[in-house]
């Protein structure tokens, strides 16, 4: 059932990268929408990753692990952070996307090395769910929405339910976050469109 999951995950937001990647024109003001794009690709790369290599041991391991580690720790922070950025009609230059990048990197690797990963991914989905639903309030094209609330919310509730920073840590799964980010990220992206 989690094969399944995964599956269905990597082409959810594979299709969603694709989508808002073809949405989008070579103009700086919609780096906004490029970098959900960049996020979605994310997500499938580590659905993937988790898909292929099972093997627990050897550098393949490892390179699964990194994947995974971008999309939770990199991947949903900058999809919360460009959903802000585009409710707010802020538009980021892309050095500032880069070093925000490279800052939460830093920041997962000096938590991480200090003990404190499991309350950082916890930090992480309250905070990255919060400002998906605040960005879904903030929309103020109509017709958008009713995709971006059912997106935000089910990416949220995926986030403080079932993933690996869910807040009732008894709850975490897999297969329902998978689920989760399947069914939302294709509504997610589609409610941020550019009308």
């Amino acid at each position: 059932m989690t094969s399944v999951a995964l599956l269905l995950l990597a082409i959810s937001s594979g299709y969603s990268s694709v989508w808002q990647h073809r949405q989008t024109s070579d103009d700086d003001a919609e780096i906004n929408h490029k970098v959900l794009a960049l996020c979605s690709l994310f997500i499938a790369l580590s659905a993937i990753a988790q898909l292929l290599i099972n093997n627990q041991n050897g550098d393949l391991y490892t390179l699964r692990q990194m994947l995974e580690n971008l999309a939770y720790f990199a991947a949903i922070p900058l999809l919360a952070t460009a959903a802000i950025a585009t409710s707010m009609r802020k538009v980021w230059s892309k050095p500032a996307w880069g070093r925000w990048l490279i800052g939460l990197f830093a920041f997962f690797e000096l938590l991480r090395r200090m003990q404190y990963g499991e309350q950082y991914a916890q930090f992480i989905a309250a905070a990255a769910a919060a400002l998906l639903i605040f960005a879904a309030v903030r929309q103020d094209q109509p017709h958008n929405r009713p995709m971006l609330w059912s997106g935000s919310i089910l990416i949220a509730a995926g986030l403080t339910l079932f993933s690996q920073g869910a807040l009732l840590t008894g709850m975490q799964s897999t297969i329902f976050f998978s689920a989760c980010l399947t069914a939302g990220l294709p509504l997610f992206v589609m409610g941020n469109r550019r009308v």
